[in-house]
């Protein structure tokens, strides 16, 4: 029988309780969703991306890790659906599990994410420490360093196999930069209120199965720099 062997080893009960910032991507990690970031109730960062971890997301992280900001799964295989509880997470702005296996429907209750619902400001005087964060957008890999709470508002769910219609609710997620819903199987029209994410920089719905026409609602995003609606079943006028 193969033994697992844990991320990080459990040498002592108060291993990660003063971590603010913990980056685990671009190994070959193996294993489910560590358990020790349980004792981490101070951190904020946290990128796991990029290895072979699997398993669900756990219910605990706004329980145990409640101050998290940022939190990066992608490309791993993780499974299941996104847990309810992931909502809780007040502070969560940035929140990146593309490429895994995640399944079911957007939870509507995702539009409680109340840190995306808040316009960003440059001039917040909370500022902790910087980071360097790389963010796959408008088709490109782009690394970004700024103070923690300067940052891109972000919510990529992409090449996972999401089904359904999105949620109407996610129009209430007004602070977001960048939206990536590409590569799943939603179905359904686009929402008619997505003119309300004003913010928005990069929106990407490409390759699901959307129908019905393009929102007019589109045209009110001003900041939309890349938007991208390819391989879906829309029709209409443009």
């Amino acid at each position: 029988m193969q033994c697992q062997k844990e991320l990080v080893p459990n040498s002592t009960d108060q291993f990660g309780s003063d971590m603010l910032s913990l980056a685990l991507n671009n190994n070959d990690l193996t294993g489910e969703f560590p358990k020790f970031l349980q004792r981490s109730s101070r951190l904020m960062f946290l990128d796991l991306s990029y290895n072979r971890l699997f398993g669900g997301l756990p219910e605990w992280l706004p329980q145990k890790v409640p101050k998290l900001k940022i939190l990066r799964v992608r490309s791993n295989m993780f499974s299941g659906h996104i847990p309810k509880s992931l909502t809780s997470l007040n502070g969560l702005h940035y929140l990146d599990i593309a490429h895994n296996n995640i399944t079911g429907s957007i939870p509507w209750s995702l539009s409680n994410l109340k840190a995306m619902m808040t316009v960003v400001s440059q001039d917040t005087g909370d500022y902790i420490y910087e980071e360097s964060i790389p963010v796959i957008t408008k088709d490109q890999k782009r690394d970004y360093t700024f103070v923690i709470y300067q940052l891109l508002v972000v919510l990529d769910l992409s090449s996972n196999s999401f089904e359904g219609q999105i949620p109407e609710e996610i129009t209430l997620l007004i602070g977001l930069t960048n939206l990536n819903l590409s590569n799943n199987q939603f179905t359904g029209a686009i929402p008619n209120k997505i003119g309300d994410l004003r913010q928005l920089d990069s929106l990407d719905l490409s390759f699901n199965e959307f129908s019905g026409a393009i929102p007019p609602s589109l045209s009110a995003l001003t900041y939309l720099s890349h938007l991208n609606l390819s391989y879906n079943n829309l029709s209409g006028a443009i």
